[in-house]
């Protein structure tokens, strides 16, 4: 829900802008700026409202407080007992991670033993995220512009693009629970969208890479070193996006290279890396416990492997 919050956010940004395309005063800039404190206020009182992490809270011994958390957090038909079963596998895997992680959370850790792959996985799922030709969608307005369109009607397709957006994402909450999160992933590493018009390639992107990675990033880590390791591929993530905005923007300005269409290429064949390393390294936690796909990330198993373990577990019932 957070990923696509974050989407409706963009496209109340740029609806407010089209809205403001004829306006010569002074709220062109201010209205724009005001309005993002909606949503402060909006995540301020969510933040507020919510509870401790229950992972949080095993860590730091406190079982207790885990279970009240998680009361919270489950729907009204789990029950306590089922509550309980959650805390105990919990505090299993802590120990599990803790075992194998020779017991400490530092980011120096993260590179070493089973959590080196662990920490791998999570970075290029993020950079893979900007380097999949992601970064043209965000410069679809000079794109517009230098087609031909006008100014109102390049606003008029962003605002629609968004909206592409929007259904895209919630088309991608139910192929989850059919397709899983590694063959929606590499289908959005597919190249061949990127010769496509720049909203169909925001519908394959919201449907795939966008929202999957999300859940790839906390599924992945262990228990105990996800937050540092989310971190710090949040922060490859960032860096790549630098990257590839600065040659996006070199790639499409007329007064630069003015690559115009041809842009697409370059990211063609940075798809094609990224399909290829997803091919090989990333596996398919779908319908498995952290605990679960923290032994087969112990026992070095391949990517394709950890599919059929879960469909080992559902055989057997």
């Amino acid at each position: 829900m957070g990923y696509f919050s974050d989407i409706v956010g963009q496209t109340c940004g740029v609806g407010v802008t089209r809205a403001l395309v004829d306006t010569d005063s002074e709220w062109v800039y201010r209205l724009p700026f005001a309005l993002q404190w909606v949503f402060i206020t909006a995540i301020l009182t969510g933040v507020l409202c919510a509870p401790q992490s229950p992972w949080w809270l095993i860590r730091q011994d406190q079982p207790d407080d885990a279970r009240k958390s998680l009361l919270r957090l489950t729907s009204k038909g789990t029950g306590a007992l089922g509550v309980d079963e959650i805390v105990k596998m919990m505090k299993h895997t802590n120990e599990v991670d803790k075992y194998y992680g020779n017991g400490k959370i530092t980011y120096l850790n993260r590179f070493r033993g089973v959590d080196r792959r662990r920490t791998e996985i999570t970075t290029m799922v993020w950079a893979t995220q900007q380097v999949c030709g992601s970064t043209l969608t965000f410069y679809a307005l000079p794109v517009y512009v230098q087609s031909g369109a006008q100014v109102h009607d390049a606003f008029s397709l962003a605002v629609g693009m968004y909206g592409v957006s929007i259904c895209a994402n919630i088309i991608c909450w139910f192929l989850l629970q059919w397709v899983g999160r590694r063959r929606l992933f590499l289908s959005g590493c597919d190249p061949g969208t990127l010769g496509s018009l720049i909203i169909a390639l925001t519908a394959v992107y919201q449907t795939t890479l966008g929202p999957v990675a999300y859940m790839l990033v906390v599924e992945i880590p262990s228990t105990r070193l996800r937050v540092k390791t989310v971190g710090v591929g949040r922060v490859v993530y960032n860096i790549t996006s630098i990257i590839t905005n600065t040659l996006a923007s070199g790639m499409l300005s007329p007064t630069a290279w003015n690559w115009k269409r041809k842009s697409s290429f370059f990211f063609v064949g940075t798809t094609i890396l990224c399909l290829m390393w997803c091919y090989f390294r990333l596996p398919e936690p779908y319908g498995l416990s952290y605990l679960e796909i923290g032994i087969l990330f112990v026992k070095r198993a391949k990517a394709a492997k950890f599919r059929v373990f879960r469909r080992n577990l559902e055989k057997s019932g």
